[in-house]
């Protein structure tokens, strides 16, 4: 399911990781003069988890100019998730699968710990139903360092978010 560095070149230091038709690395931010460079290197979205008042206020323009597709989803993690702010995570994962699913290469970034994007990552993992152990493994191909960071709370958290997608579908 998943390949490391399979097409798509990065002079990030990041792992690619094959999802369905698309592919998916994450990190911190570029600086915004080097979007461009995500483009040049096959990254065709870039996927910001960040709230409005985390983020770069020139990020927008900044995108328009390298060419890059903006998804912005922004979310902190919260336990219990309010039902609100799950029906909107939930859509963000059913966007995130559209655009794997027609061949998308996205970054996605949050802060430099990358704690959302890792357990976006895996919550989209247990959405696609693998198991735990398979999701873990995903998120460690992708950032070994910072995902053994990531505590059985918030893996948990992940988890639930992943099958709630699933739920919420069959109702």
């Amino acid at each position: 399911m998943s390949e490391a560095n399979d097409g798509v070149q990065t002079s990030f230091q990041n792992s690619v990781v094959s999802i369905l038709n698309g592919k998916v690395c994450l990190g911190p931010l570029p600086a915004l003069n080097e979007l461009s460079l995500l483009a040049s290197h096959g990254i065709t979205h870039l996927v910001t988890l960040q709230t409005q008042q985390e983020m770069e206020p020139t990020l927008k323009s900044a995108m328009q100019h390298a060419e890059l597709k903006w998804l912005w989803m922004p979310f902190h993690v919260r336990t219990p998730l309010v039902e609100a702010e799950q029906a909107y995570l939930q859509q963000y994962l059913i966007s995130f699968k559209k655009v794997l699913n027609q061949a998308g290469a996205l970054y996605l970034h949050c802060d430099s710990e990358c704690k959302r994007s890792l357990l976006f990552v895996l919550a989209f993992s247990h959405y696609l139903g693998l198991s735990a152990g398979d999701g873990y493994r995903l998120i460690h191909q992708l950032d070994n360092l910072r995902c053994r960071h990531l505590s059985p709370s918030e893996r948990y958290w992940a988890q639930q978010l992943g099958e709630s997608v699933k739920l919420s579908r069959q109702l």
